[in-house]
């Protein structure tokens, strides 16, 4: 994460960086983190059905 936020903010804009894909990945990584399963798994539901509809 110390790698990904700086470069994400740098190449996309501050707007951008509030978008529910870059929220999901947020909530992956510190799903990674933690080693937390659902954690891993909300964010992967979320953005399905956010996206499929």
């Amino acid at each position: 994460m110390a790698v990904l936020v700086p470069v994400y903010r740098m190449k996309y804009s501050p707007s951008k960086s509030l978008d529910f894909c870059a929220g999901a990945l947020v909530l992956t990584l510190i799903g990674w983190w933690t080693e937390n399963r659902i954690q891993l798994s909300l964010p992967a539901g979320g953005m399905l059905r956010l996206q499929l509809f």
